[in-house]
C-alpha cells in the first residue's frame, strides 16, 4: 500500500509542474516556460521590449521577425511542412505571454526574472483570451491578422 501512497504523490507532484504546453501542428509539445523567457531575450533578431508593439501596428517585417524568432524557439515547422501558419505563431506567442503572467500571479516567486528595475515596459499593450483587448496587463497583443503578410 506504501508504493500506491507514493506512486500517488509522484503523479500529483508532476501534475502541479509549470510547465508550458503546446500544439506543434502535429502533437502537443511541452517547454520549460523559462527557457522560453531566455531564448526569446537572447534571440539575436527578436527584440523582446520593442518587437511586440511593431506587430501590433501591422509592421510586415516584425511580424515577419517575430514569426521566425517563435519558430525557432519552440522548435516549430513551416505550415507547408506540417507545423504552424504563421498566424498560429503569433497566437502561441501571445498565449506564452498570459501562461507567463498567469505564472507570476499564481506564486510568490516571479516565474521569470524581473527587470534590474522591477518595472514593465510602458509600452506594452494588454491583451485579452481572445487575442483582442482585455484588462491582463503588461501583455503584448501579437493579435494582428496576417491576410497581407506573404506565405
Amino acid at each position: 500500500m506504501n508504493w500506491l501512497r507514493m506512486w500517488w504523490r509522484l503523479r500529483r507532484m508532476k501534475r502541479e509542474r509549470e510547465i508550458f504546453r503546446f500544439w506543434d501542428g502535429g502533437r502537443t509539445r511541452t517547454a520549460d516556460p523559462l527557457a522560453i523567457w531566455i531564448a526569446l531575450h537572447d534571440d539575436p533578431e527578436f527584440n523582446y521590449d520593442t518587437t511586440p508593439a511593431f506587430v501590433d501596428a501591422g509592421d510586415i517585417a516584425a511580424i515577419k521577425t517575430t514569426v521566425g524568432a517563435v519558430r525557432r524557439i519552440f522548435g516549430l515547422k513551416s505550415f507547408e511542412a506540417g507545423g504552424l501558419t504563421s498566424q498560429e505563431c503569433l497566437e502561441l506567442l501571445a498565449v506564452y505571454f498570459l501562461y507567463e503572467e498567469s505564472l507570476k500571479k499564481s506564486t510568490s516567486e516571479p516565474a521569470t526574472p524581473q527587470s534590474p528595475t522591477g518595472s514593465e515596459s510602458s509600452s506594452q499593450s494588454t491583451m485579452p483570451p481572445d487575442l483582442g483587448s482585455s484588462s491582463i496587463p503588461n501583455v503584448p497583443s501579437l493579435g494582428t491578422p496576417l491576410a497581407s503578410l506573404p506565405a
